[in-house]
């Protein structure tokens, strides 16, 4: 669920019910996992490093959404077609984009807490 390996934020896996996609072209990539500092993706094509993307991230149902600009950190291809890429989100030191990615974090984790809650209703006591 959460990671605290050495990275710098501690990072949550992102579950099903958060989309996210490239705003100028569409790529969708499927989140892997999330913290304030990034997140990593899989997606059908690779990235290229040091080089900034405009990312929508969005709840399935599309009643809420945020856009935010991101960074390739590194891309490389896992077998076959599948691309792993991980972003560092740019504008950090912006109070609007900080709030953003603290929003987006929050549904992240918001999210798992929820599966956890419903997990444990379903366990045996």
């Amino acid at each position: 669920m959460f990671n605290t390996d050495r990275r710098r934020f501690v990072r949550a896996q992102v579950t099903d019910g958060l989309n996210a996609e490239t705003a100028q072209s569409g790529v969708i990539v499927r989140l892997v996992d999330m913290s304030l500092g990034g997140f990593l993706a899989e997606s059908s094509t690779g990235f290229v490093p040091d080089t900034a993307h405009l990312f929508r991230f969005s709840t399935e149902d599309d009643q809420w959404a945020v856009t935010l600009r991101a960074i390739t950190v590194y891309s490389h291809q896992r077998g076959g077609r599948s691309h792993v890429s991980g972003f560092a989100f740019a504008d950090k030191a912006d109070p609007a984009a900080a709030q953003a990615i603290f929003d987006l974090f929050d549904r992240v984790t918001t999210r798992l807490k929820r599966a956890d809650a419903t997990l444990s209703l379903h366990e045996p006591a």
